[in-house]
């Protein structure tokens, strides 16, 4: 009798893999909050250059939405770093949505292609 096995799903090197955001603390001095996307949901959007927020009318859930638009409600997304993880500034949506401090984690899907997150299941990372 052979024993069950299942596919070994590679993860990044901090051992997790899939869409997902991540709110972050304050920088320090600038006090400015931003939200890193991971690898896998910077390729799922394609790489953008530019993205918009989207509340839906609860404000329990998030889409990030990727757009060539440079008006004012738009973010510019910047990659830094070894990773090249992708940042987008978040400070004033943070504040509206009154997200602790604390850097959070939270699982995302795409949908209609945004980034759809429920902020009601994010993991706080030590």
């Amino acid at each position: 009798m052979a024993p069950n096995f299942e596919v070994y799903q590679r993860t990044n090197r901090n051992g997790r893999h899939g869409l997902a955001v991540t709110f972050r603390p304050p920088r320090v001095p600038t006090g400015a909050r931003v939200i890193g996307l991971s690898a896998d949901a910077d390729r799922a959007l394609g790489h953008p250059a530019r993205v918009e927020y989207l509340l839906n009318e609860d404000h329990d859930t998030l889409a990030i939405r990727a757009t060539t638009e440079t008006h004012g409600d738009t973010y510019k997304v910047s990659r830094a770093g070894r990773s090249n993880q992708a940042h987008v500034p978040a400070t004033h949506l943070l504040r509206y949505l009154e997200v602790g401090p604390e850097t959070t984690r939270y699982p995302a899907e795409m949908a209609d292609g945004m980034l759809v997150v429920d902020l009601s299941a994010g993991t706080r990372l030590a």
